[in-house]
């Protein structure tokens, strides 16, 4: 439940701060605006961002069988 809450305190979080960017006459506080200016100054920031992504997909998605043990290696099943 815990995880729960956080994700949705992260989703009112980024709705908040980005209609407070979309109201702001020069909209320079836009996630994406922020992503930008990162990768301006800091361009491995972009690859580092990327590995980041990819590794919570690889993560959260990559298909494993925990029942007969395929990904896991532990696992012993019998027939």
């Amino acid at each position: 439940m815990i995880w729960l809450g956080g994700l949705i305190g992260a989703i009112v979080f980024f709705a908040v701060v980005e209609a407070y960017a979309f109201k702001h006459p020069d909209r320079v506080n836009t996630l994406s605006r922020e992503i930008a200016h990162i990768g301006a100054v800091f361009p491995l920031s972009i690859w580092f961002m990327g590995v980041f992504a990819g590794g919570l997909a690889v993560h959260f998605f990559w298909h494993f069988c925990p029942d007969f043990g395929v990904g896991v290696g532990l696992v012993t099943h019998s027939f």
